[in-house]
């Protein structure tokens, strides 16, 4: 018994070499994966500063507008 379990045991220490290989893939998967996800972010960040400056200068144009118009009415 002892033989035939040490048998099964090398035989399982391939299949554990072969699994620890497939968990260290899936880990570095899972990295790029996180670095991905964290550029995606800093590229959100920068759209949504981007879209804030637009808002920004929308309403400096709007209000210039208005400015402009109550300007040219008062005169």
């Amino acid at each position: 018994h002892k033989n035939s379990y040490g048998n099964s045991s090398g035989g399982q220490s391939g299949t554990d070499s072969s699994s620890s290989n497939t968990l260290e893939d899936l880990s570095n998967k899972a990295q790029e994966l996180g670095d991905k996800a964290q550029e995606l972010g800093d590229t959100a960040q920068n759209l949504g500063d981007t879209a804030q400056n637009l808002g920004d200068m929308a309403t400096n144009a709007w209000d210039a507008l208005q400015n402009g118009i109550s300007g040219a009415q008062g005169n």
